[in-house]
């Protein structure tokens, strides 16, 4: 029964990842683009705002132009240009609703635009740095600008954040190959208190290819003061280190190396110093690099050392080591640098905090189709990542809640082809708790993994429908209710992917238990998969005979000792010279239904 049921749970991964491959390029990029004008219509139809329903009208028809002038070889293409009907979709009707939208969206203007005129409208407030008089045609003069014009325009708009000064004017001056700018007294200034960062010292070295190497000189400590002035807190560390190679052209860290050591925070109340929090050492390490034929490769981690949260109230935290890892190989560096371009994003990224609502909401569609579409010419290259936690502990008063040994998440991704594949692991030590463990303890595991992989899904596809969902989605709206299961399923189903189960093993002190295998998902199919697993259990008889007498006194015992005699009864004992007995086991997902060493699960349940 676990076994059906993760099965089960594993189908629904799939349907995650399998949009169609049957059909032609065009055809498939058409029907996207297609279905998308049908939702449009849809909506306009319950939409009670004229502009509103103006703009939902002029994205369908916009889709539609898109399908005659890209995929103009495409099935969809050749019936919009002859003017039929298509299922819900009259292009000659969807014209004139879209002409009578117009004309009351411009009524409703009028009346909105003479309303606001009597009220009055705040502007965000931009903010200014001030800067030292530099010739603006140097090239101190021109980083400088480019670095105070983007932190300008990161806290333009940004209404109640804390406001960045500086005791006196931010200046730039060349030496020898290098630019220093100096930001002298730093402050963050807040109406709750101040933090007082002191001096920044920032190098920039151009180098060739247009990048810009760079060291930041930060000091050793933050003080905290309160609305009053008098100290509150006080961050200290050791060996501030921040470093790198900028890549504008990708917007991106070419080099970057990051790393604070020793970090205290020191809570100071009524004359008491309190550690609150602190860690051994914190770093980033990130190197990009170009392969030939256009691709770009990359690694970037992040360590965690030694971490200990402490407030004054509520549960300590501690952890030996957390860890984060991506890596990034054949991605397209000639497409990411056309994306960056079109875009105009800079180290910042846009300035949206200071636009309206609606102008926020059209940046972000414009940054999801250009998205959609460098996944569907390019893909993502080749992906893959691991989350990484040792030695986690919760603790409440005193008392430790629960104690994690280490745990690891992993992942993988490939669209350098359609259909690419998708991967996903997991693996897991000891954990204990204080609340009683749900089986018995001879049961528990001390460590459990998992690694499965989706084979011939074409993860592209997908990530284009679902960006391209996302162009259409209106502020605070769910993403997930523009995703149609039946489609999803029905996408799943022409794609028919391979569910490879590379591994499961899991040891607990009586037993060990380890199993693979792959499946298809199968329409024909009873469970919609067919298939095979192999498994093997080790130390069944042991597990058998010891829960028999622990399931006297014990009812969780008791159940545990039911599942494994069916266990036991369907089991293919093989027992080596001088050894224990191995129990194999072997799944068959057919179209009949799934079966255990021939014996339908159904009537084991029974």
């Amino acid at each position: 029964m676990p076994m059906r049921w993760s099965v089960l749970a594993l189908l629904g991964c799939l349907l995650l990842v399998s949009p169609s491959v049957l059909a032609g390029p065009q055809d498939i990029a058409a029907k996207r683009l297609f279905n998308e004008a049908v939702k449009l219509t849809d909506r306009a139809e319950a939409e009670g705002d004229g502009m509103r329903r103006r703009d939902l009208l002029r994205d369908a028809f916009a889709r539609l132009e898109r399908i005659v002038d890209e995929y103009p070889d495409s099935e969809l293409a050749v019936k919009l240009i002859s003017g039929d009907p298509i299922d819900r979709i009259d292009p000659v009707e969807l014209r004139e609703r879209l002409r009578e939208a117009e004309l009351a969206a411009n009524v409703q203007q009028v009346t909105s635009n003479a309303a606001k005129a009597k009220a009055p409208v705040t502007a965000p407030a931009a903010v200014t740095l001030l800067t030292a008089p530099t010739d603006p045609t140097s090239i101190e003069g021109k980083i400088l600008k480019a670095v105070v014009s983007s932190l300008e325009r990161l806290l333009t708009g940004h209404v109640g954040a804390p406001k960045l000064k500086f005791s006196q004017p931010i200046s730039a001056e060349r030496e020898g190959g290098q630019v220093l700018l100096r930001f002298p007294g730093a402050k963050l200034v807040h109406g709750d208190g101040t933090a007082e960062f002191g001096n920044f010292l920032l190098s920039v070295v151009p180098r060739d290819g247009g990048r810009y190497g760079f060291a930041l000189d930060l000091p050793s400590q933050i003080r905290v003061l309160d609305d009053k002035g008098k100290e509150a807190a006080l961050l200290s560390y050791a060996e501030p280190r921040a470093k790198g190679l900028y890549w504008p052209e990708l917007n991106a860290f070419e080099q970057l190396d990051l790393s604070l050591s020793g970090l205290k925070a020191v809570e100071v109340k009524a004359g008491q110093r309190k550690t609150v929090l602190e860690f051994v050492n914190f770093a980033i390490d990130q190197v990009l690099a170009e392969e030939p034929g256009q691709k770009l490769a990359g690694r970037s981690s992040a360590n965690l050392l030694g971490f200990k949260l402490n407030p004054p109230d509520g549960p300590v935290v501690e952890m030996v080591r957390l860890g984060v890892t991506l890596r990034m190989s054949e991605f397209d560096l000639a497409g990411a640098k056309r994306f960056n371009a079109k875009l105009g994003l800079d180290l910042f990224g846009q300035p949206t905090a200071a636009l309206s609502v609606e102008e926020q909401q059209r940046l972000a569609t414009e940054q999801f189709k250009e998205m959609a579409n460098f996944v569907e010419l390019s893909g993502l290259g080749r992906q893959s990542g691991e989350l990484a936690v040792v030695g986690v502990k919760w603790i409440e008063k005193g008392k430790p809640l629960f104690v994690l040994e280490d745990a690891a998440l992993r992942f993988g991704l490939d669209t350098t082809k359609e259909p690419g594949s998708f991967s996903i692991g997991f693996e897991m030590g000891k954990l204990a708790t204080s609340d009683k463990m749900p089986l018995p303890s001879g049961l528990t595991p001390s460590r459990f993994s998992v690694d499965l992989a989706i084979d011939r899904a074409p993860v592209r596809q997908f990530l284009v429908s679902a960006l391209s969902a996302l162009q259409t989605t209106e502020p605070g709206a769910d993403p997930a209710e523009l995703v149609n299961p039946e489609e999803l399923m029905q996408m799943a189903m022409q794609a028919a992917p391979i569910l490879r189960l590379d591994q499961l093993a899991l040891t607990a002190p009586l037993l060990d238990v380890a199993m693979k295998g792959n499946a298809t998902l199968d329409p024909q199919a009873a469970n919609l998969m067919t298939g095979s697993l192999e498994g093997t259990i080790r130390g069944l008889d042991r597990a058998v005979k010891a829960l028999n007498e622990q399931a006297k006194k014990d009812p969780e015992a008791k159940q545990a000792l039911s599942l494994l005699v069916l266990l036991k009864g369907v089991g293919r004992p093989e027992v080596p010279p001088g050894g224990e007995a191995v129990y194999r086991y072997r799944i068959e997902m057919s179209p009949d239904g799934p079966t255990i060493n021939g014996t339908p699960i159904d009537q084991l349940m029974q």
